[in-house]
């Protein structure tokens, strides 16, 4: 967002209050993205408190000649540093000003931003004044009520024998032999390895270069297999990529469809082994029947933790259309910088940019600032949720090798967990704010199922 368009956004005025007190009169006005002007109205105390200080403090830093430092008198200080005074007084009744302000309004500066620019509507010495002070706030977070989430959307899937079946199939092609074929076309079941170009960028380019993949409906999408089907090595076919029927509904919304062209570079015959106990000691059990036993204890543990997964994500998506909110605009503009600098270190996104027309960098931007926005409203409703109900973020757990009882259990085994001792400062914050969404997630998720 240009700077043109942050100060009218500034200046757009959402409400308008005023309170007061025995000491000060106030004027709150609220701008967007938590832009705060308060219009301070004092009396002869306050102003009187701010000569006193002003007083103390240039007696304090000047030096007057046949006085120790800080000790000439106040008539001696007011001759001699008239305007230093006059200076000093204004900031010092302001300063007190702005604090029983804050107290007033209950309006907390925002944290890491501690910029307050002030001016002074008229100052009438030891009667009245009034000052006018702007700066950005904490966001108001509304309140939560976990009555408005939805959870029926998230389905449980289902872990039945074909399901068993089907990821043992994918298992065996761990210890699967293959042999070129030659002689004949692709069939259902071969592995193939295939160059595809993207025909729709111009110029075309190279999307994949010798990609394996197997002929199934687990292994590649129906459209290619469509293609595939029936190619013979160093053939060539054109066809458009799409989604398959049965893909989960935002699949399909955000697939971007593509003409491309399929070359057939290699066929391979899979020989799979057979499922036997012989199979089943090398994955660390006796027989078949224990083998899909494990299997499905392994699998409908999966099945729990992606449920819980999307439930997270339908609690994040949920929160935050349901409860939006003002954010300031500095805090987004560091977020949206942060982002695009992480972007900007990969060589090969820094590639793609070159190539994308203004209208594609302007909607990459677009969305840019919407996921930055997100991010930060998710993280001050979860932060509400925590604090509201004094929910304890667990600390993270130093990493510790897991004691695998076969080859099976490590294939399930969870991935990429890093020691919190080897983190980067950045690691921490990222790990912290993620326990943090999770902790008020799960919170929410087990209100909405109670409820």
């Amino acid at each position: 967002m240009d700077q043109e368009t942050e100060k009218k956004e500034e200046n757009t005025l959402l409400s308008s209050e005023e309170l007061s007190d025995n000491e000060i009169k106030l004027k709150i006005e609220t701008h967007k993205n938590c832009h705060i002007k308060f219009f301070v109205t004092v009396g002869k105390e306050i102003l009187v408190e701010g000569r006193e200080a002003a007083l103390k403090k240039i007696a304090k830093e000047s030096s007057v000649p046949g006085f120790r430092k800080g000790k000439a008198p106040r008539e001696m200080i007011l001759k001699k540093f008239p305007d230093a005074v006059q200076r000093q007084e204004r900031e010092s009744a302001a300063d007190v000003a702005f604090k029983k302000a804050q107290a007033l309004a209950k309006k907390e500066i925002l944290p890491g931003n501690n910029q307050i620019s002030y001016d002074v509507n008229f100052y009438k010495p030891g009667e009245e004044a009034e000052f006018v002070f702007t700066f950005e706030c904490e966001p108001q977070v509304p309140e939560i009520d976990p009555s408005k989430l939805d959870l029926s959307e998230v389905k449980s899937e289902v872990v039945d024998e074909a399901r068993v079946n089907a990821t043992l199939d994918q298992i065996r092609g761990f210890y699967s032999q293959t042999k070129p074929v030659e002689d004949r076309a692709a069939e259902e079941g071969d592995r193939v390895a295939v160059d595809i170009d993207d025909l729709d960028s111009d110029p075309p380019s190279k999307a994949f270069e010798n990609q394996h993949l197997m002929v199934t409906d687990t292994g590649m999408s129906k459209w290619m297999r469509d293609l595939v089907v029936g190619m013979k090595v160093g053939d060539e076919k054109e066809g458009v990529s799409e989604p398959n029927e049965d893909d989960p509904e935002e699949v399909k919304k955000d697939f971007q469809k593509k003409k491309v062209k399929v070359t057939l570079k290699k066929i391979e015959k899979v020989e799979m082994p057979e499922v036997d106990d012989e199979l089943a000691k090398k994955l660390g059990v006796d027989t078949v029947e224990q083998l899909k036993e494990r299997l499905k204890e392994q699998l409908v543990k999966q099945v729990a933790e992606g449920k819980l997964h999307e439930e997270r994500e339908a609690v994040a998506k949920q929160l935050v259309e349901k409860f939006p909110f003002e954010l300031p605009m500095s805090l987004l503009s560091r977020e949206i910088q942060q982002r695009a600098q992480s972007l900007f270190q990969n060589p090969n996104f820094q590639q793609g940019w070159a190539k994308k027309t203004e209208a594609e960098q302007e909607e990459f931007h677009k969305q840019l600032v919407e996921q930055a926005t997100q991010s930060i409203m998710l993280f001050f409703l979860c932060r509400k949720v925590i604090m509201e109900n004094d929910l304890t973020v667990e600390e993270p757990k130093a990493s510790e090798t897991p004691a695998h009882t076969s080859v099976l259990d490590s294939m399930f085994a969870e991935r990429g967990t890093k020691d919190p001792a080897s983190m980067s400062d950045e690691e921490k914050s990222l790990d912290l704010s993620r326990r943090m969404l999770q902790t008020a997630e799960d919170f929410l998720i087990a209100k909405v199922k109670k409820s």
